[in-house]
């Protein structure tokens, strides 16, 4: 499940890999690119993975791709890159749609309690 928001650390700016890319030629342009990914990814739901068509999404080029997997933000994949660690730092929808269906059950739960259902009911295990 895609969410509208994702996770940066707040020290990113002095990160080892960002702080390498910002010693080469482009490489504030690129560290932008690698903030633009992580949103793609999070956004559509493909939990870390870049395909080759969203290139312009997140205003990079294939030689950028290559400097972000030099130094290792991302790696090669078959269909484009992938990147490194996100499933450590980031909600992968398995994750995020776990969550949101325990939101919908304490809802379902909450909602027989105030309906003045037995305690015994139940009722808020079934799918509506």
């Amino acid at each position: 499940m895609a969410l509208p928001w994702f996770k940066v650390a707040s020290n990113i700016g002095q990160h080892d890999k960002i702080l390498d890319l910002l010693e080469r030629r482009g490489g504030r342009g690129i560290a932008f690119s690698f903030i633009a990914a992580l949103g793609y990814s999070v956004g559509n739901g493909t939990d870390g993975d870049i395909p080759k068509r969203a290139l312009p999404f997140i205003h990079a080029t294939p030689k950028d791709m290559y400097v972000m997997q030099e130094v290792g933000l991302m790696a090669p994949t078959q269909k484009g890159w992938h990147i490194r660690n996100f499933d450590k730092y980031q909600l992968t929808s398995e994750a995020s749609e776990a969550a949101l269906e325990m939101k919908r059950l304490g809802g379902r739960k909450t909602a027989c309690k105030n309906k003045g259902h037995a305690p015994d009911c139940k009722c808020w295990e079934s799918k509506p």
